[in-house]
């Protein structure tokens, strides 16, 4: 129904203005899509969108009405949920558009927004669900720009995001210049020095229609001002987040290869045996937890060959059921196959296996 509606729309649109462009998104209603998880890679979707976090924080996630937060999509089977923390945290994604957003025309288009009271979280590090305490409104403002996450052109923002059904808000602007992608940013209310929880639910972005410049918003300079501050302080908030990222990922680095050090004299293999050493089993779990705890760092390890090609097998397999069934990300850990199609520079050698430590990202 929502769809003939906007068809009706872009109808009336062309009649009323002459035979004008229709643009749509490349996902409108963020249905179907892969994610590809690669090394030093965040995740991307079909191409055509693109999740603008720090491999460390949470993506925005995509959710049906048949689990939290039980709101019915606005359109299609899926919508996607976008939240700001109060750890300084907030979400942004890009998508490409059907065709060029021209210099000189204008266009509009529409997105339904909700907002809800009752939204669980998942936990990456943790692998759990958490509820997200006392969340409050927050608002949704539309950039411009030719690649993914680039905000070049602020075209327009809305309100603090109260209602708890679906809401169509629209957009009118026009391009400063030619551009390919639109990306959405969620943000604390702008008057507040204060760092909270809140959320938004996004559905459905309508076609993008040429419009009458009259109804475009321009704004005026003082608001300008207030953008540009804002959005570098964004830019100094995003600084200071990439750097204490660098800074914890550096400190789980050296921990890491002081842990293995630490293995490799201890020794992780009974020779000649389908059996651990007793002594590194604390190592062990202390370098689960690191990884676990720290997205950025990673370990391989590769198994040597032995006479008892069952032996090797055992460890290979002991390595892989340990980790990865306690939670290590596969792009974290591998054993053995990595050398079989990289030229690793091993870092640390045993009787039994060589073992390189690397950064993710």
């Amino acid at each position: 129904m929502r769809r003939i509606l906007m068809c009706l729309f872009v109808l009336i649109s062309v009649i009323a203005f002459g035979q004008l462009d229709t643009l749509h998104f490349s996902n409108p209603s963020f249905e179907e899509w892969t994610g590809v998880k690669k090394r030093k890679r965040q995740y991307y979707f079909n191409h055509t969108m693109y999740y603008c976090v720090f491999p460390s924080h949470p993506s925005p996630y995509k959710t049906t009405g048949n689990r939290e937060p039980f709101l019915q999509p606005a359109d299609g089977e899926n919508y996607l949920v976008l939240t700001v923390s109060d750890d300084h945290f907030w979400q942004s994604f890009s998508q490409t558009t059907t065709g060029v957003l021209k210099k000189g025309k204008c266009y509009s288009f529409t997105a339904a927004l909700a907002y809800t009271k009752n939204l669980r979280l998942w936990n990456s590090i943790t692998k759990t669900y958490s509820i997200q305490k006392d969340p409050e409104p927050i608002l949704l403002r539309v950039y411009l720009g030719n690649k993914f996450c680039d905000m070049k052109q602020l075209v327009g923002f809305t309100q603090l995001i109260s209602n708890q059904k679906w809401k169509d808000f629209q957009f009118h602007f026009e391009p400063d210049d030619d551009y390919s992608t639109v990306t959405f940013e969620v943000y604390y209310q702008a008057a507040t020095i204060n760092h909270y929880n809140g959320n938004i639910l996004i559905d459905f972005l309508s076609p993008i229609g040429q419009t009458n410049c009259d109804n475009v918003n321009y704004f005026d300079q003082a608001l300008k001002d207030r953008f540009v501050n804002a959005k570098k302080m964004r830019q100094f908030e995003l600084d200071e987040q990439r750097k204490i990222n660098n800074e914890r990922t550096n400190t789980a680095f050296t921990i890491l290869k002081e842990k293995i050090a630490e293995l490799t004299t201890t020794g992780l293999f009974l020779e000649n045996s389908k059996d651990i050493n007793p002594e590194s089993n604390e190592l062990i779990n202390n370098i689960i937890e690191l990884l676990k705890t720290n997205k950025g760092v990673g370990v391989d390890f590769g198994i040597k060959k032995v006479e008892s090609r069952s032996l090797r097998k055992w460890r290979i397999d002991y390595l892989n059921d340990t980790f990865i069934l306690s939670g290590v990300e596969r792009h974290q850990f591998d054993a053995d196959k990595i050398g079989q199609y990289l030229a690793v520079d091993w870092d640390f050698e045993t009787d039994f296996m060589s073992i390189h430590v690397y950064k993710t990202q």
